[in-house]
């Protein structure tokens, strides 16, 4: 019974060393996204058991403590030499410690991969280091308020991400529009010309008047006069 045993586990220790998947993708420096579809590749190791001799394996997910986390491809045929996988970003958080394991049962085959790097995880200490980034970036916005009709200067706020200045600045007056009447235009002078030439022209009449009256008295009135004292002295 003991030999037994003893030939057992040599038979089995048989079957892992005679793997015949070699993992070619991913490697030590190979950065996962999870929530997309990425690419496993392997190639034939050359040993004894050939890959199409292998019978269809699993690929398993386990995190730095070797934890199965999720098995992300089932009824994978080995000679395919590559499989499309999707990591649920659920599972863990970012890290540079996982690894993938090919399993096949019968017989029993587990072949590991290299430690690789998974970023996008939604796990509670996964981290985002584009939040803080991205309030850094945080573009300057400023407001300018200029109402219809104001009789104060201006005020402009400056909206800063984290401080906000605003001016002030004394009242202006509101401005006054003075209207100058019209100019008179050439033809409004020469009716305002009128009535002081109708004037000057009744002043001239009168004083023609007045001559012939001073005339008529000296040749009507004081001529005869003289003479009629002249011819009594």
């Amino acid at each position: 019974m003991i030999c037994l045993g003893i030939l057992a586990m040599l038979a089995v220790g048989s079957d892992l060393v005679n793997a015949a998947v070699y993992p070619t993708q991913p490697v030590k420096n190979t950065v996962y996204e999870a929530g997309r579809s990425v690419t496993v590749k392997w190639k034939d190791d050359g040993k004894e058991l050939l890959i199409w001799e292998m019978p269809n394996m699993r690929i398993d997910l386990y995190d730095g403590e070797d934890n199965l986390l999720d098995t992300v491809a089932t009824d994978v045929d080995p000679a395919s030499l590559s499989q499309e996988i999707w990591i649920s970003p659920s599972l863990g958080n970012n890290g540079s410690d996982y690894s993938l394991h090919f399993v096949s049962d019968h017989p029993k085959i587990v072949v590991y991969t290299a430690r690789f790097t998974i970023i996008g995880m939604a796990g509670p200490d996964a981290g985002d280091d584009s939040s803080s980034s991205s309030s850094d970036a945080e573009p300057l916005s400023v407001d300018v308020v200029i109402p219809g009709t104001y009789k104060t200067a201006p005020l402009f706020t400056l909206v800063y991400p984290s401080t906000t200045f605003i001016s002030s600045q004394a009242a202006i007056a509101t401005p006054t529009t003075v209207s100058a009447p019209p100019l008179p235009s050439h033809d409004s002078n020469e009716k305002q010309s009128g009535p002081s030439e109708n004037g000057e022209q009744r002043n001239a009449a009168v004083g023609r008047m007045d001559m012939e009256k001073i005339k008529f008295r000296l040749v009507f009135i004081l001529w005869p006069a003289l003479m009629g004292i002249t011819m009594a002295m």
